[in-house]
């Protein structure tokens, strides 16, 4: 009876197939400036209300970063790559620790601190961000949108079709394979489509094109390092529903197309970091919270090779990874992270309190005693100066007997 059912699942495979390609019809005409929904009552008004709500979420957000010159920085880069469309975008800066940024139907656009600390350069910055303005360009989540709710018909469509026969069980499953197939590979011509237009638009503002690529060369290094293995497999295998590119093809995508563009352009790498070195130490303290510390001593390893972070700050975080990840050995390397950090031109306070807590632990009172005093001097308004002060009577009181 199995064997006899050969010919009627092909039918019903093509058939669904053919739904599927019809249905996957939802290409959207690129969106003029200053662009709202024409039919309020339709799906595009629909998602605009959803966004519009999540905006006042956004806005109110305890994560929002309100520091008026990073805000104005970052408004000011995003408008030269957007440019005539500068004046739909509102700009959000949220204290999240990951590689990201979004642009929404509304014209919203989300940038994550992670992203801020990761970009070596403005031209890195700004080939995200015309990356995101690439999705809002082409309208891409409305796309999206339609494209899932046709798959989803048409998997319904197969299923009563088919619903009460020996086709039922093996043909839906094959269908959804389909479904998901095309929306999966949807997802990924979507992101590449998005990959070609911010770096065109990065082009067009005068940046260097080769920055576009090197933006996601180093954001591999860093997941490769990673401690998770989910997140060390996520750079190298994307299977048939990756939701995204592999970090090689887009690469690959983008040194192709540099190669094919004139040399030359802005980096801005010293600018970048001028205007964003107010916040390098909160960022890179919010980082160690994602506790994957392997691919934080990457990221610090990068930026000291850059040299565009001070370096003693670099290295007090990398103490703070050893300590936090505590594995063998760590315990040495965090002191010797401290210890660098010390003796850098541009000392944190920090790394003197951390020295000096090593040495009370290990019960050299007179050498922690000195590194506290260090440490008040370095930092007259320390919040914990009472608690360090009381510390110091203590360990000058022990010294003496």
């Amino acid at each position: 009876m199995r064997a006899g059912i050969g010919a009627p699942l092909h039918v019903a495979l093509a058939a669904v197939a053919t739904l599927l390609i019809a249905c996957a019809n939802t290409d959207i005409d690129t969106r003029d400036a200053g662009q709202r929904p024409v039919d309020l009552a339709g799906d595009e008004a629909g998602i605009w209300y959803v966004v519009d709500k999540a905006e006042d979420d956004v806005r109110t957000s305890g994560y929002r970063n309100r520091d008026p010159a990073l805000n104005a920085y970052v408004q000011e880069v995003a408008c030269r790559v957007v440019g005539e469309y500068c004046d739909d975008l509102r700009l959000y800066i949220l204290d999240v620790p990951v590689f990201n940024a979004s642009m929404y139907p509304n014209g919203m656009m989300i940038v994550f601190s992670g992203l801020l600390l990761r970009a070596d350069n403005e031209a890195q910055f700004a080939c995200v961000l015309g990356h995101e303005f690439g999705h809002y360009l082409e309208s891409h989540s409305l796309e999206q949108y339609r494209k899932r709710k046709n798959a989803s018909d048409a998997l319904l469509m197969l299923q009563l079709a088919t619903s009460g026969t020996e086709l039922s069980l093996e043909a839906t499953g094959l269908g959804k394979l389909l479904a998901m197939t095309l929306l999966s590979s949807y997802s990924r011509e979507a992101e590449l489509e998005a990959d070609r237009i911010g770096f065109a638009k990065a082009l067009e503002a005068g940046y260097d094109p080769a920055e576009c690529a090197e933006t996601w060369l180093s954001l591999a290094r860093e997941t490769a390092a990673s401690d998770s293995h989910a997140t060390r497999r996520s750079a190298s295998s994307g299977g048939v529903f990756a939701s995204h590119p592999l970090p090689s093809t887009r690469i690959e995508t983008l040194s192709a197309l540099a190669d094919a563009s004139p040399e030359g352009g802005d980096v801005r790498a010293e600018a970048y970091r001028r205007r964003t070195a107010s916040q390098t130490a909160r960022w890179l303290k919010s980082d160690l919270r994602t506790r994957d510390f392997s691919r934080s001593l990457a990221l610090h390893r990068k930026l000291l090779e850059h040299g565009h972070v001070a370096a003693g700050l670099v290295h007090f975080y990398s103490g703070e990874a050893y300590r936090l990840r505590d594995e063998e050995g760590d315990a040495g390397r965090s002191i010797a992270a401290y210890a660098r950090a010390a003796a850098s031109a541009d000392p944190p306070p920090q790394s003197h309190r951390a020295i000096a807590d090593d040495h009370r632990k290990h019960g050299r009172e007179r050498d922690a005693a000195a590194w506290y005093r260090r440490y008040l001097i370095e930092a007259p308004e320390a919040a914990d100066r009472q608690l360090i002060e009381s510390i110091l009577v203590s360990l000058l009181a022990g010294a003496r007997r």
